[in-house]
């Protein structure tokens, strides 16, 4: 049984890795692409190029900065936890691209994680509970936070920038925004393929160790050829359904406050993961981002219904995927 659900795992974690990029995408080229600074094609070729370049990245940086708050028991049932897990997180990423939503596959992986696991106590199949409370202490204040920062800093760093341009000319402001997003859209591709790439290894590892298999260094090296072309592969895909209630639905921003938008999304993403060391969610960091450059302006550009029901999406994300991932372990459980 050992042996069945370590290729489930591997085959849903492959699945994971190319919708999340499919999902996340929109995050690093709706704006670019709704400004014109790049086209459809170049926006997402650009992103699956750093998306992968951050995944290489990652193998050498995952010792620093892995996420160690990702922790299921190393048994068959740690086995069943993960892909009760990456089933139900799957299943929501589909439901809200359907939906047009950007929603966190870091909220969902921790909502999974939190329902297996205790569906795992509840059958008696595990008393690790204390790594559900444990993810949970490292996790809840920056995927907090990390929101309202963004806005926050959205929203203010259009003050001094309109002053610093004010007597430039629309086309001068215009070219150099849609230069800096172009350098946003690699940089958050870049970013993500660097922290997403430290899930998906964290996970693989997790079930090797399950699994009761070794692994060393090369290992890491050999798990990236299967994992970027599923990068590849969703990030191609371009998940326009997201792009286009991020860049229209949500909020207008011409290219000025696209770009501040972007930079600080970028900024948030390496800050609170290569410096901190928090788990962040690229895709609500986006949202909120655009949010706030976006309504510091004269005429009303955002959408107050796709923004609230942008956020209850949010809201909605842990409790929905914790549900999801018991019932999955729990039809599993019999198997263990």
């Amino acid at each position: 049984m050992t042996a069945i659900l370590f290729g489930l795992c591997c085959a849903l974690l492959l699945v994971f890795a190319a919708f999340a990029s499919f999902h996340d995408v929109p995050n690093a080229v709706a704006v670019p692409v709704r400004a014109r600074a790049v086209t459809a094609r170049i926006g997402v070729s650009l992103s699956a190029l750093f998306n992968v370049l951050g995944l290489l990245l990652g193998v050498v940086t995952l010792p620093l900065v892995g996420d160690r708050w990702l922790q299921i028991p190393d048994s068959q049932t740690g086995l069943g936890i993960l892909a009760a897990t990456l089933l139900t997180v799957i299943a929501w990423e589909a439901v809200t691209w359907w939906w047009g939503m950007p929603s966190s596959a870091t909220h969902a992986l921790v909502g999974g994680l939190l329902g297996a696991l205790w569906a795992a106590s509840a059958v008696g199949l595990s008393d690790d509970m204390a790594l559900a409370w444990d993810m949970v202490g490292a996790v809840w204040l920056p995927l907090l936070l990390g929101p309202v920062l963004a806005f926050v800093i959205g929203w203010l760093a259009v003050v001094p920038l309109v002053r610093v341009f004010r007597y430039a000319s629309p086309q001068t402001v215009n070219r150099r925004a849609r230069y800096a997003l172009t350098l946003a859209l690699s940089c958050i591709s870049l970013a993500h393929g660097l922290f997403f790439g430290h899930r998906l290894l964290v996970l693989a590892l997790m079930m090797f160790l399950g699994a009761g298999i070794g692994y060393d260094a090369g290992t890491l090296w050999l798990l990236c050829l299967p994992l970027a072309a599923c990068l590849v592969l969703g990030t191609l895909g371009g998940g326009w359904r997201i792009a286009y209630t991020l860049g229209s639905r949500m909020v207008k921003v011409d290219p000025f406050r696209g770009a501040i938008a972007q930079v600080t999304t970028t900024l948030l993403a390496f800050g609170s993961g290569a410096i901190t060391h928090e788990p962040h969610s690229a895709s609500q960091l986006a949202a909120s981002a655009m949010l706030g450059a976006g309504s510091n302006q004269r005429f009303n550009a955002v959408r107050v219904r796709t923004a609230t029901r942008i956020v209850g999406t949010w809201l909605l994300t842990i409790p929905v995927c914790a549900v999801g991932a018991a019932v999955f372990f729990l039809a599993l459980s019999p198997l263990l």
